[in-house]
């Protein structure tokens, strides 16, 4: 091997090294997961089971981050759905996508209030697990499509759900990897039908 190439691979290992050992930023997944302004579940002050439907347009409205925001009806029948995009000012790994904000009628008061909020993001899911730790085996469950799995964890703390796209095979190298969808919800999530995660392709 001549000198040169010598000095390049040795370059080259060098910068991969010390981007090995820098340690994860964790502070926007730590701010999404674990938020100190109010209480879980909770995003960007928006809370399941307590914020009502005009609040949620204030508050996404009133954020420096939020761009596009569009109501629908969901089929579940009744029910609103809010969505918004984020306006390019948001940290980049917020950034995949629409996100939205269910709400549930209550017919005793009338009132809509929220039901969950999910955001798609660029952060790889190990990072939920390094910040919220192993889950039950009864939280997690996966569904299997031609060439991928789907994995879905429920994290009854925090009432966070992860969820995420694998490509087969699945590992759990693949499994760390994948960006997640995350939601709150102050309701379980019910696994019936999903096989265990280590049964997927």
């Amino acid at each position: 091997m001549s000198s040169v190439a010598f000095c390049l691979l040795f370059l080259f290992t060098g910068i991969i090294a010390v981007i090995r050992v820098q340690p994860f930023d964790d502070h926007t997944i730590r701010t999404i997961l674990l938020p100190s302004d109010c209480s879980a579940p909770c995003f960007m002050g928006i809370q399941p089971g307590v914020t009502q439907i005009s609040e949620v347009y204030t508050l996404l409205e009133a954020n420096p981050w939020v761009g596009k925001i569009s109501s629908h009806i969901y089929t579940g029948c009744c029910g609103i759905a809010l969505d918004w995009w984020w306006n390019g000012k948001q940290p980049a790994a917020l950034e995949n996508g629409k996100n939205t904000v269910y709400f549930v009628f209550d017919p005793a008061t009338g009132i809509q209030k929220v039901q969950n909020v999910a955001i798609h993001t660029q952060i790889a899911a190990g990072y939920a697990i390094l910040d919220l730790g192993a889950w039950s085996k009864d939280d997690a469950g996966a569904l299997q499509g031609l060439d991928h799995a789907y994995v879905e964890v429920f994290y009854p703390q925090q009432s966070v759900q992860v969820s995420t796209l694998v490509p087969c095979p699945l590992s759990r190298w693949r499994l760390w990897d994948a960006p997640m969808t995350m939601a709150f919800n102050r309701d379980s999530w019910s696994m019936s039908g999903m096989k265990q995660i280590s049964e997927m392709c």
